[in-house]
């Protein structure tokens, strides 16, 4: 009988061992709910060219003609802000091809490690109306010339040497690579275009073969005043960029594009591009809202443009930009011999 009864061992062991499995039961976490998958789902897509800022239809604005300007132009100084743009306007010409516009939304962060040496901190101010010009916004320095056909708005020089991927970015986006920096959110400037008479191409296209750049001709022509002298200086904006290759100033111009659009899947929002910064580039980007009409790689390390330091005045200057579309079909056969650096 005694042969018959189990080892006491063989029974303490059984024990601890019933013990361990337990433990290690009660220990184990809780699967993954579905909640958790549905959350992963959602997310929108990142991608190089989904933008940050939610868009909104503008207002439709009336652009009659008013006074002539007064020449030369007033220049008051103003500073520049960190703060999101505020894109409330007064009035915006009614086209098909506007942009929306942006509501509230994310600031975009520039580059800390090549922050542009120039104030950031303190809210625009908002200038007088020159004479003859149509405000586009109450809360931008942005007009349109009814009379002389042109966009008018008010940038700081934010960058006097190294490479260039843009001649203007928008406030707190690419001061790192661009010589100015406006205080205007970028569908605005796209619909002042519209307003004085600018025709809407095509962006670049990159795939499946590289197809450049189309839309009106746009000359972008500056003034400011000399910190100096304090004499009106003006120029164009191709004198302040240095062709890498020849050593020369940029030969070639700028076409309406008109940025492009990427649309949320989720929430069926569409968001125009250009507000990441892409305002003027001198690099091929699908998001540039006036781009060039030649093949120009937007790699740091080839990049064709950099700023032609010796022309371009002290960081923090004033700069009065005008865009006027070329709207004479004999100026632009003229100057087709010019749209390519390479040439």
């Amino acid at each position: 009988m005694l042969t018959n009864m189990p080892d006491r061992r063989s029974t303490v062991l059984v024990v601890v061992l019933t013990a361990c499995a337990a433990a290690l039961m009660s220990g184990c976490g809780s699967p993954a709910t579905p909640e958790t998958d549905r959350n992963v789902s959602r997310q929108v897509p990142t991608s190089d060219q989904s933008p940050k800022k939610v868009r909104a239809k503008p207002e439709p604005v009336t652009a009659k003609p008013t006074t002539p300007r007064d020449e030369p132009m007033a220049t008051t100084e103003t500073n520049t802000t960190a703060t999101s743009v505020d894109t409330t306007t007064s009035d915006s010409p009614s086209d098909s091809d506007a942009p929306t516009q942006p509501s509230s939304g994310e600031t975009t962060t520039v580059d800390t490690a090549e922050k542009p040496a120039v104030d950031m901190t303190s809210e625009p101010k908002l200038l007088p109306d020159p004479p003859g010009l149509k405000r586009l916004s109450q809360k931008n320095n942005l007009w349109i010339d009814p009379v002389h056909k042109e966009v008018v708005m008010v940038a700081k020089v934010v960058l006097r040497e190294g490479g260039l991927e843009l001649f203007a970015c928008l406030r707190n986006t690419k001061e790192h690579e661009s010589i100015v920096s406006v205080d205007t959110p970028a569908w605005l400037v796209h619909t002042g275009l519209l307003a004085v008479g600018a025709q809407k191409g095509e962006p670049v296209v990159f795939r499946p073969e590289y197809k450049q750049a189309t839309g009106s001709r746009v000359e972008v022509l500056l003034q400011w005043k000399d910190p100096e002298t304090g004499e009106q200086r003006k120029a164009r904006a191709q004198d302040w960029i240095r062709n890498t290759e020849t050593g020369e100033a940029m030969q070639a111009y700028w076409v309406f594009g008109g940025s492009s659009f990427w649309e949320d899947e989720v929430t069926n929002q569409r968001y125009y591009l250009a507000e990441d910064g892409d305002l003027i580039c001198v690099a091929n980007f699908h998001s540039a809202m006036l781009d060039l009409p030649i093949k120009s790689t937007q790699s740091n390390d080839q990049l064709m443009y950099d700023a032609y330091t010796e022309r371009i005045p002290p960081i923090g200057t004033e700069v009065w930009i005008r865009l006027k579309p070329v709207t004479d079909k004999k100026e632009e056969s003229d100057s087709s011999s010019a749209t390519s650096d390479h040439e």
